[in-house]
């Protein structure tokens, strides 16, 4: 740290007392965050910086390189998010969190104004999303009106309990981030048991599962969330979701010696699968149709039926009331928001996703 900055923080810690984070406090007051930016970064107390229109600045900018990894500084729900189904606002990409400490904590200019969500944010943080202190949310960028030759992230910190000189309601992120720094308070690196989920919408899903040895990959530290999933691995994943115990019965003919049967007929004596042609088989290297599943996922969390008739690509088909009863538990959400894309192969992630969102009903 430089002589500038460490006489900077020595001042600081001078006029400003270090308050607890339930402490409603002045607008200088340190708040318990984790620093919510990863590698080499730059920043000052920027709070008071004039801005054109007449505005004052009232955040910290950290500056950073394109890419880098923004944290969430606390736990908290997702309230804001743009750019995911609108057109990129002339203030750029942003995220707005509602913290759990009561106070709102805003993340702007991620990502590029012509480049994707994306790279803007971490795959699966959408708005509603419940994100845990020191989890990566998003990367820094440049939209809105940052210049892309000091991409940054823009940082502010909200509580309504606070008045700053502007008359707001602002918090100044600066003595809360040197402290962050001070202390070591950085988001510690998460080890992924899969090397290609990182980016996958169903990063949360897949390690739940993986945790609780529900769910395995599929060979060389790879998971492959976008494969086709096959019948019998589909049968062992679900046997171990729904906790099913083995049976005596034999259900299918295809299946003798399979590593599966055990599994296969054990969804049978459920009622959970039924077969495929007239019953007597279960053609175990066959994928399975999203419809299908939704059959399967119906009958294995006994969801109720509904009369909602949520998507317009499942009318009159055999799986439809399946589908329904799916949508209406809030299991799926269709592959948008009108279409269930019923003839689609499931996949590794879909399976991870259906089944943590049934499981936590």
């Amino acid at each position: 740290m430089g002589v500038r900055r460490v006489l900077m923080l020595v001042v600081l810690l001078l006029v400003v007392p270090v308050m607890p984070a339930s402490a409603a406090g002045g607008y200088q007051q340190v708040v318990d965050l984790t620093f919510p930016v990863g590698g080499k970064v730059h920043y000052g107390d920027s709070f008071d910086a004039a801005r054109s229109g007449g505005r004052v600045h009232m955040a910290t900018d950290v500056m950073a390189p394109e890419g880098a990894p923004i944290y969430a500084a606390v736990g908290g729900t997702v309230t804001t998010i743009t750019g995911l189904t609108e057109k990129v606002p002339s203030y750029g990409y942003m995220i707005r969190v509602a913290g759990d400490d009561g106070r709102t904590y805003v993340y702007l200019h991620m990502g590029r104004n012509s480049g994707p969500a994306k790279d803007a944010y971490v795959p699966g943080i959408a708005k509603g999303s419940k994100v845990q202190r020191g989890q990566k949310i998003a990367y820094v960028g440049c939209s809105g009106n940052a210049s892309c030759s000091g991409p940054h992230l823009h940082f502010e910190i909200h509580d309504d309990r606070v008045t700053d000189p502007y008359k707001g309601s602002r918090i100044n992120p600066y003595p809360s981030l040197l402290t962050a720094e001070k202390q070591g308070d950085y988001a510690k690196a998460i080890v992924y048991p899969f090397d290609d989920i990182k980016r996958s919408v169903h990063l949360d899903a897949i390690l739940k599962l993986s945790a609780e040895g529900i769910i395995e990959g599929c060979g060389q530290n790879r998971f492959c969330p976008n494969e086709a999933i096959a019948r019998t691995e589909m049968a062992e994943v679900m046997q171990r979701a729904l906790d099913l115990p083995d049976t005596d019965e034999d259900h299918f003919t295809d299946d003798e010696g399979l590593d599966a049967e055990p599994a296969i007929n054990a969804l049978a004596a459920a009622g959970v699968v039924n077969g495929c042609g007239d019953g007597t088989t279960y053609c175990p290297d066959e994928g399975v149709s999203r419809a299908r599943m939704a059959s399967y996922l119906a009958r294995g969390f006994d969801l109720p039926d509904t009369d909602e008739d949520v998507f317009t690509d499942d009318d009159g088909h055999g799986h439809e009331q399946s589908i329904n009863r799916l949508a209406a538990s809030g299991i799926t959400g269709g592959c948008t928001p009108t279409r269930f894309c019923v003839s689609g192969k499931l996949t590794r992630g879909q399976l991870a996703s259906f089944l943590v969102r049934g499981l936590e009903l």
